[in-house]
């Protein structure tokens, strides 16, 4: 795989992107996110590569797999208007049948595809099957850990100012205010990644994003969530509760170790 088709890659995405924009300002929005979205996940992903030493080829097939993991959010959003899955569509899925129907890995080599298809097909996913090659779970976990601090990052964005402008995606129709689960708090004291459907409330949100920690597979990512503060950003949106306060520490520590 040469650069300039890292470049043709990066041509395809904006112009899929451009693609589903309409006369909706809203709309236009969100899928500026996306977009922003997306360019931090590459950024990510290239970082924490370099970081493990990965060759160069590996490095591009990765970044390939990280500017398309979302592209089945684009369509997603046009056409129902929420990025809930449960309530739409499995973006994942939808962004693999988008790269097979657009025949688009068609001048990789199979592994290359392999790897790429894998990455996007699962970066969604809670739990991961075990199954998988070696070399598709490599670029599958370094995608995940990429995207996963970048929703950190936009979510730590948004509750600086989520009370002033609140944004009904980023809530998840849940109730604004409300005591932790005790269910999501023991799963993270536990060092379990906490489920989405047992969130009862926003503050269980912020919560089960923190329990990310556990599922981040590599020490750069780790690294990054600490540089970038976003256990501190989370708690500061929490309520001080001693258990809460105490996840914090706990959190912290296991990343520090874990570097």
């Amino acid at each position: 795989m040469q650069e300039h088709e890292l470049s043709l890659f990066k041509n395809w995405f904006y112009s899929h992107a451009a693609g589903c924009r309409s006369n909706d300002s809203e709309m236009n929005a969100v899928l500026d996110l996306k977009i922003k979205h997306t360019d931090f996940v590459c950024s990510n992903a290239l970082r924490i590569s370099q970081g493990l030493g990965w060759p160069e080829e590996q490095t591009r097939a990765a970044q390939i797999a990280a500017l398309l993991h979302d592209v089945g959010r684009f369509p997603q959003m046009t056409g129902f208007q929420t990025f809930n899955d449960n309530l739409s569509c499995d973006h994942a899925a939808l962004g693999v049948e988008i790269i097979l129907t657009g025949g688009l890995l068609q001048n990789l080599t199979g592994k290359e595809q392999r790897q790429i298809l894998s990455a996007v097909a699962w970066h969604n996913k809670r739990i991961l099957p075990q199954e998988l090659p070696k070399d598709e779970q490599s670029i599958l976990r370094l995608v995940r850990d990429a995207d996963k601090l970048d929703i950190m990052r936009i979510f730590c964005e948004y509750y600086a100012i989520c009370r002033k402008r609140p944004n009904p995606l980023l809530e998840f129709g849940l109730p604004l205010s409300g005591k932790c689960s005790e269910k999501v708090i023991a799963d993270l004291t536990s060092g379990r990644i906490a489920d989405l459907a047992d969130a009862r409330n926003v503050n269980d949100v912020r919560l089960i994003k923190l329990s990310w920690i556990y599922d981040l597979h590599y020490p750069m990512s780790r690294a990054l969530f600490l540089e970038n503060k976003y256990i501190e950003k989370t708690l500061a949106a929490l309520p001080p509760l001693p258990e809460v306060v105490r996840l914090g520490v706990q959190l912290t520590d296991y990343l520090k170790k874990n570097i």
